[in-house]
């Protein structure tokens, strides 16, 4: 590690701390960070040149979960209002099936698990093209959404949702009897299947004014807040040990382990 020591006067020197490698290890390993406590002394500035993690530098494959028939499934029974918005403002070759999915509860019993054999013998349909129109149907939904918010328009306020979980992001306009504040956790089972998860909290939001009404842009991460952990990660955005690029292009454990090695 390379740490600079500037005067006032502008004159620089460069100290170079060279640590012993362990018995164990031939080579340091180089995704280390020390943070520089205060000023030497009123003369000096200190800043430190970091040894950039390997985590940074290193292309990492992009973490998404495909989702199953059967999650679409479920996700598609937890929103019917909105397979009936689609319905009624499609016509597609699955347009039949989508309304026998909705008059007969999605094929779902309490004493029966859903399967996609079971609703192919029940339909008369085949499993391969249940599976695609499944999709299909779902995709749709999502983009009817963005396309035409107003169809989804209900009493309440207009929000925007942006979901993101790990590498998996979605979008969607809804309508919501009040706003929810930051930090509060937000379920939807709907989403799951494009992000992987249904649970969520309040990361930001952001007020549009458009008149004659206003716009809320809530921004919600996946899984459960740790309220110490992200003060931690807004600290480290301060300390400059996370740029605001390694929040988008870093996986939360690889974060995780940042945070661990600089403020133990």
């Amino acid at each position: 590690m390379a740490v600079v020591l500037q005067n006032v006067a502008g004159n620089i020197w460069m100290v170079i701390l060279q640590s012993k490698p362990s018995a164990s290890t031939k080579l340091a390993k180089p995704y280390y960070r020390r943070t520089l406590q205060g000023i030497i002394d009123n003369s000096y500035f200190c800043i430190e040149i970091k040894s950039r993690n390997k985590m940074r530098s290193k292309k990492r494959e992009p973490y998404i979960i495909t989702p199953s028939t059967k999650d679409i499934a479920f996700a598609l029974s937890s929103y019917p209002s909105g397979c009936h918005i689609l319905l009624s403002n499609s016509d597609k070759d699955y347009s039949q099936f989508l309304h026998e999915l909705l008059s007969n509860s999605f094929y779902q019993t309490e004493d029966e698990k859903w399967s996609l054999k079971s609703v192919a013998a029940k339909s008369g349909t085949k499993s391969t093209k249940i599976s695609l129109w499944l999709h299909q149907i779902y995709d749709d939904i999502f983009e009817l959404n963005m396309a035409t918010p107003s169809l989804f328009k209900q009493e309440g306020l207009p929000c925007i949702l942006s979901f993101r979980n790990f590498d998996m992001r979605a979008g969607f306009n809804i309508w919501l009897k009040r706003c929810p504040n930051l930090y509060e956790h937000f379920s939807w089972q709907f989403v799951k299947a494009k992000v992987g998860t249904s649970w969520f909290w309040v990361r930001d939001i952001t007020y549009e004014l458009e008149d004659p009404e206003t716009s809320f842009y809530i921004q919600l991460d996946g899984g459960i807040l740790n309220r110490y952990e992200h003060f931690l990660k807004d600290r480290a955005l301060f300390d400059g040990v996370l740029s605001i690029m390694d929040e988008y292009n870093m996986h939360p454990h690889e974060i995780e382990q940042i945070l661990r090695q600089n403020y133990r």
